[in-house]
């Protein structure tokens, strides 16, 4: 998943400029109160959403890819909410660990780290 995510953020980041300064104003001479740039990351997120739960229901049987989704899906969130002003009242991914099967298979693998440590 660290490919993909971090691909997304990578797009995110190389069009900001060009969002802002060119389609920024478009929106703004339309009357539109909408940030081109939110807009952008708004529909690359809507993708890795369905990539991520896909993912997320095939290594429900292996704890350690599923421990590393879980991780790139908490580096993507911080990143995309502070490095890319993506507000909090959108979604974003963590959500989808949130579901009741993810978040029981998550629930399991933090009580086996701990009894094992």
């Amino acid at each position: 998943p660290e490919w993909y995510l971090t691909q997304v953020l990578k797009w995110m980041e190389n069009s900001s400029t060009f969002m802002e300064e060119k389609i920024q104003p478009i929106f703004d001479q339309a009357g539109q109160t909408i940030s081109a740039k939110v807009d952008l990351c708004r529909g690359l997120v809507c993708v890795v959403q369905e990539k991520v739960a896909s993912d997320a229901s095939r290594m429900l049987y292996d704890d350690g890819l599923f421990c590393h989704l879980v991780e790139e899906v908490l580096q993507f969130e911080k990143d995309l909410r502070s490095h890319h002003s993506y507000p909090a009242t959108l979604p974003g991914l963590l959500h989808i660990l949130l579901e009741d099967a993810f978040l029981q298979k998550w629930l399991a693998v933090e009580r086996k780290s701990e009894f094992l440590s």
